[in-house]
């Protein structure tokens, strides 16, 4: 069997010619990872934030921009104003093309997972409604042959006080 080509794999025909849109945390700046190799603070950069204070580095974690490291503000959270400078070019030719169809697939295969959850549960609830009406059946059916073995003892019990009686 042959090996299929490196197009053939991945066929950029099925990708959306248009961006997607830039995956930012509520506070506007990139979803992101910390810059292990610059551990903090880019303390040689003259570049500053909104606050004045000296940017963290980045690493965009998600999107088009995926492994792209950026400069933000310190500050945590709801505190960091929405300062961004990018350190890394943006993505070009055959790099950019891979990563759009990555988060593509990677988009595809969320919304199959999502579904493919959702029939998971639909069976799980299935099966648990299914046990729950063969438990109750079962209690039924219990109930049924306690009222009949109750019917049959009163009814010996009622015969055999009248054979007693009629003998006396």
């Amino acid at each position: 069997m042959p090996v299929p080509s490196y197009a053939e794999i991945i066929n950029h025909s099925d990708i959306p010619n248009v961006p997607p849109p830039d995956v930012e945390d509520v506070h506007g700046v990139p979803v992101h990872d910390e810059e292990a190799s610059f551990n903090g603070v880019e303390s040689d950069s003259e570049i500053t934030c909104k606050h004045g204070k000296r940017p963290i580095c980045r690493v965009a974690s998600k999107g088009i921009n995926t492994g792209r490291r950026f400069l933000a503000c310190p500050n945590e959270k709801k505190d960091a104003c929405r300062f961004v400078h990018w350190i890394d070019a943006e993505w070009e030719g055959n790099a950019e093309r891979t990563i759009r169809y990555m988060w593509h697939k990677r988009t595809e295969l969320s919304k199959e997972l999502k579904r493919a959850e959702k029939e998971w549960n639909r069976v799980l609830s299935d099966n648990r409604v299914y046990e729950i009406e063969m438990n109750l059946n079962d209690k039924l059916r219990i109930r049924e042959h306690d009222k009949l073995l109750c019917l049959l003892l009163c009814t010996c019990t009622s015969m055999a006080g009248e054979i007693g009686a009629s003998n006396m």
